[in-house]
């Protein structure tokens, strides 16, 4: 287990030192709309200075993005399938992700591919997705966010981290982890609230923190190494093997 700590934490350190060396674009949002809609503005100078853009984010030639920004105030819908990565959802602003569709975090060239800042919103139907090109991806998610789009781990790891001092946060929709990728909650002494599902073919692991399930069904058909509470009215599934090392059933929502 420490091993796999350690082996976390130089990777942000890696990807911190890659992101401003390689990456091109900022965009942000002017205003709401459809994600290909023209709501965006572009620099190409680190953030300096901003112009209309006539594309949206990874369209064209506009592949090597730094950072996505909603900002506050905005609410952009996905009503189609969008790749991106490094998207910063400022306080205040929404995204709203369609049902049948998929945003698909692409790269891994920023320090969290995806910022949900606090009182910001992700909902709707739709799927957030890892792209089977990453290796590792990270999320932030402020203690006063609301998570509540349906995430699947494709063949990598998902890292989920809470944002700046929070010691805990919440994902309000269902998790799928597929056969041979994984879910690390990350930094002691942290709280995870799950309210959705989870359905798990990989690895489930905290670090040194508890996952507070308060989900219906918790399918392990792995390996689950997370420290984890349950209520008693959830159902515990699956074929895996359940290794944490602190277990606890509470009493009922």
């Amino acid at each position: 287990m420490k091993k796999i700590i350690l082996y976390s934490v130089l990777l942000v350190l890696l990807k911190s030192e890659i992101s401003y060396s390689i990456n091109t674009y900022f965009f942000r949002t002017s205003g709401s709309g459809n994600w290909n809609d023209l709501i965006w503005e572009r620099s190409t100078d680190g953030g300096a200075t901003w112009g209309i853009s006539a594309v949206y984010p990874l369209s064209g030639d506009n592949d090597t993005v730094s950072t996505i920004t909603i900002r506050s105030g905005h609410h952009v819908n996905v009503s189609s399938d969008i790749e991106a990565n490094a998207i910063v959802i400022q306080r205040g602003a929404i995204l709203t992700i369609d049902s049948n569709y998929s945003l698909t975090i692409s790269s891994d060239l920023a320090f969290f591919e995806m910022t949900v800042d606090s009182s910001a919103v992700i909902d709707g139907k739709g799927m957030i997705r890892t792209s089977t090109a990453l290796t590792a991806v990270y999320f932030g998610i402020h203690k006063y966010a609301y998570f509540n789009a349906k995430i699947e781990v494709v063949n990598n790891y998902l890292y989920i981290s809470p944002l700046y001092s929070d010691i805990s946060c919440s994902v309000y929709n269902d998790i799928k982890v597929n056969t041979g990728a994984g879910i690390y909650f990350l930094n002691n002494p942290n709280r995870y609230f799950v309210y959705g599902d989870i359905y798990s073919d990989g690895k489930i692991i905290t670090g040194g923190c508890f996952l507070v399930f308060k989900g219906k069904r918790f399918t392990v058909n792995d390996t689950c190494f997370a420290d984890t509470e349950f209520d008693t009215n959830c159902v515990l599934d699956g074929n895996g093997v359940w290794k944490g090392v602190y277990n606890k059933i509470n009493r009922n929502r």
